[in-house]
């Protein structure tokens, strides 16, 4: 007997699709994390970057940094439009973000707020990164603050 093939109907997909447009309406406001003294709700507000070690992807915020189960494709897609990738392994927040300098082999990297160590910032996403930059320097709220993001050599 032949299989039946199995699509997705309109109906179906009217329903899928607004499920994730539900979904992402309501993304989360806290990252969860499991500590030793129990599990432990960061405020999306005092995150500054998501940075993935091997299995586990590591939440660095104004109050230390712990380790979190989600994968960074999965975080990319909840807060997209509160984060940006700066490398493979790097989320940041846009909030957070302070400028854009260059090291001494021309590296680019980003400078964090509230964070005195710099995050490289890949070959492959340094189009994108500029651009943003840029985009929030033409943005009125930083016209007001020039240095806010800082391009220096």
């Amino acid at each position: 007997m032949p299989s039946k093939k199995s699509e997705v109907n309109k109906v179906q997909k009217a329903t899928i699709v607004g499920q994730e447009a539900i979904s992402h309406s309501r993304s989360r406001t806290h990252i969860s994390a499991k500590t030793r003294s129990g599990i432990e709700l960061i405020p999306l507000t005092k995150v500054k970057y998501f940075q993935a070690e091997h299995k586990y992807v590591t939440v660095r915020h104004e109050g230390g940094e712990v380790l979190i189960d989600d994968t960074l494709r999965d975080l990319e897609t909840e807060f997209g439009d509160q984060v940006v990738r700066i490398h493979r392994n790097t989320l940041v927040l846009m909030s957070h973000l302070e400028g854009l300098e260059r090291d001494a082999c021309g590296h680019y990297q980003v400078k964090m707020r509230g964070i005195d160590e710099r995050l490289d910032v890949s070959r492959r996403q340094v189009s994108g990164v500029l651009r943003l930059v840029q985009s929030l320097q033409d943005n009125s709220a930083v016209k007001s603050s020039p240095a806010l993001f800082p391009l220096t050599a």
